[in-house]
C-alpha cells in the first residue's frame, strides 16, 4: 500500500511564482464562464472505438469539486490518476491499399471555423489568409520546418510552443471530421498536432506496408503549416508473442527499430523532425502485461540508433510517461503501474540516458485540483522531480517534453465545463515558465461521446456534437497563434 502522506519534493528544479498568474487565471475562467458557451462547428460524428480498461492504482479521490482553484496542497492528498486519455482501440485502424498509395478521393472542404474565432493565422513563415488550405493528396515539394518559437505577449504562450494531441482519431475520421479537426487546431493558433503512427496497421506482416492512411493525416497537416509529433506504437501480429494484444512490445527490438527507420525513411524528408517511441511505457495498459525498464531501453535505444542513422538531427523522445500512484517512488503491488519519477530512474540504472534526446511526459494535473496545486501527488508539479532527476543524471540539456494533459468534464473526478477553462488556462501558462520545457500538447479537442457519467468521454474543448465548451475560448485566446 502507498504511502499517500505529502512529502518534500527533490530541490533543484526552479520555478517562478505562481501566485499572481493563478490569480489572473481564476479571474480570466470566470470571465469566460459568464459568457456561456461558444458555438462551433458541428463536424461529423468521429467513429466509435474500442477502449482498454485502466484502473486507478491508489486510493479514490475526493469527489467534491472546490468552489475556487486550490493553490496549496488539500490536507488529504488525492493520488494521481493514470492516464485515462490516449487509450487507443484494441483492434487497429482500418489499414489503406497494401501499395501505401493515398486514398483516391481528396479531403472534402472543411466547415467553417468557429463563429467565435479571429481570422485563421498562417502558418509561421507566411502571410496570414483568411482560410487553411485544403490538404492535398500528394506530398509538399517543400517540406513544412519544425516551428521556430517566437515571444508571445504577457498572458499568452506561443502557437509554436503548443499543440493539440489527437491520438488515434485522425487515422479514422472522414476526410470532412479530419479537415474539421485541422482547421480548428491551426484556428486556435497553435502549431502542433501528435497522432498515433499505427504500427500494427502500417506493416500487417512482415513484408507488406500500408502508409496511406498515415499519408492522408500527415499531408492535410502540412497543407495547414502544422508540425507532427508521430507516436511509434502498438505491435503487429507477427512481431509479438502469440495469444497477446498490440499493447505487448514486440519480441524482438529489432523489428520496432525498422519500422521507426521506415517513418525517418519517409517522413523526416517532409518535415517531421521528432519522434516520440510509444505511448506510456510506465502504464501496464500500454506495456503489457506490466513496465519493465531494461526492456523499453533496449526498445527504445535500437529506435533510437535507426532514426539517427536516416536523420542525425531529429529529436527522439522517450515515449510520454503516465501518471501513477501518490508519491514519485511508486510501484503498484501488481507491478502493473509504475510512477513517472520510478520508470525514469528505471531507465538510468537500465543504461538508458544515451537512448533518448528529450523526455516526454502526461503531467496530468490531480482533478479536481488544479496544475498549480503545490503537492507531490500532482503529477503536474511531479515535472519538477523528473527534471531534478535528469540534472543528476547528466541530461541537464535535455528537454521535456507534455506531449499529453488536459481537464475531463463528466465521470470520476469531473470538473463542471465552466471550471475547465481555469485549468487549460493553468496548463498553458504553467508549462510555459519552464525554461526547460518543450511543447505542451493539450488533450484531447473534442469529447468522444456524450455520455458525461464516463471520463473518457468528456475530455474535449469541444462536446461530441461540435458545440464549443467553455475551454475552447480559454485555449485559443491563451495561445498566441
Amino acid at each position: 500500500m502507498a504511502d499517500w502522506e505529502a512529502r518534500d519534493r527533490p530541490t533543484g528544479a526552479s520555478r517562478r511564482p505562481l501566485l499572481a498568474l493563478t490569480l489572473s487565471v481564476v479571474l480570466g475562467a470566470l470571465v469566460l464562464g459568464a459568457c456561456g458557451q461558444v458555438a462551433g462547428p458541428s463536424p461529423e460524428t468521429g467513429p466509435d472505438s474500442q477502449q482498454v480498461a485502466q484502473a486507478d492504482p491508489g486510493p479514490t479521490a475526493p469527489t467534491e469539486v472546490p468552489t475556487t482553484p486550490a493553490t496549496a496542497a488539500p490536507a488529504s492528498p488525492t493520488p494521481a490518476p493514470t492516464s485515462p486519455s490516449s487509450t487507443p482501440p484494441t483492434t487497429s485502424p482500418t489499414p489503406a491499399d497494401s501499395t501505401g498509395t493515398l486514398p483516391t478521393t481528396t479531403a472534402t472542404t472543411a466547415p467553417a471555423s468557429p463563429t467565435t474565432t479571429s481570422t485563421t493565422a498562417a502558418a509561421p513563415t507566411t502571410t496570414p489568409s483568411t482560410t487553411a488550405a485544403a490538404p492535398t493528396t500528394t506530398p509538399s515539394t517543400t517540406p513544412a520546418t519544425t516551428p521556430a518559437p517566437t515571444p508571445a505577449p504577457a498572458g499568452t504562450v506561443a502557437g509554436e510552443a503548443n499543440g493539440l494531441a489527437l491520438s488515434y482519431h485522425p487515422l479514422q475520421a472522414s476526410d470532412s471530421e479530419l479537415a474539421w479537426m485541422l482547421d480548428t487546431v491551426r484556428a486556435t493558433g497553435a502549431r502542433w498536432v501528435r497522432f498515433d503512427f499505427y504500427w500494427s496497421a502500417v506493416q500487417p506482416t512482415r513484408t507488406s506496408w500500408s502508409w496511406g492512411s498515415i499519408d492522408r493525416v500527415v499531408n492535410a497537416a502540412r497543407s495547414r503549416g502544422l508540425a507532427v509529433l508521430p507516436t511509434l506504437a502498438y505491435t503487429p501480429a507477427w512481431a509479438r508473442p502469440s495469444g497477446t494484444t498490440d499493447h505487448r512490445p514486440p519480441t524482438n527490438p529489432g523489428d520496432f527499430a525498422n519500422f521507426a527507420r521506415a517513418a525517418a525513411e519517409r517522413y523526416s524528408s517532409q518535415g517531421i523532425k521528432v519522434w516520440e517511441i510509444w505511448n506510456e511505457p510506465n502504464n501496464g495498459g500500454f506495456w503489457e502485461p506490466k513496465p519493465n525498464a531494461s526492456d523499453y531501453v533496449a526498445m527504445l535505444g535500437a529506435a533510437h540508433t535507426a532514426i539517427h542513422s536516416v536523420d542525425p538531427t531529429a529529436t527522439v523522445l522517450l515515449g510520454g510517461l503516465s501518471p501513477a500512484g501518490g508519491t514519485l517512488d511508486w510501484v503498484s503491488s501488481d507491478g502493473r503501474y509504475v510512477s513517472p519519477w520510478r520508470f525514469l530512474r528505471d531507465v538510468y540504472d537500465a543504461g538508458g540516458a544515451g537512448t533518448f534526446d528529450a523526455l516526454a511526459f502526461h503531467p496530468y494535473a490531480g482533478q479536481p485540483w488544479m496544475p498549480s496545486t503545490e503537492a507531490e501527488w500532482n503529477p503536474f508539479q511531479q515535472t519538477e522531480a523528473l527534471r531534478t532527476l535528469m540534472v543528476e543524471r547528466g541530461d541537464g540539456a535535455k528537454q521535456i517534453w507534455g506531449t499529453e494533459a488536459g481537464a475531463w468534464t463528466g465521470g470520476d473526478r469531473g470538473i463542471p465545463e465552466s471550471e475547465q477553462a481555469a485549468h487549460v488556462q493553468e496548463y498553458l501558462l504553467l508549462w510555459d515558465q519552464w525554461t526547460w520545457t518543450g511543447p505542451f500538447f493539450y488533450y484531447e479537442l473534442k469529447d468522444k461521446g456524450s455520455n458525461t457519467s464516463d471520463r473518457e468521454q468528456t475530455f474535449g474543448l469541444f462536446r461530441a456534437n461540435g458545440t464549443a465548451k467553455p475551454g475552447f475560448a480559454a485555449y485559443r485566446d491563451t495561445v498566441a497563434g
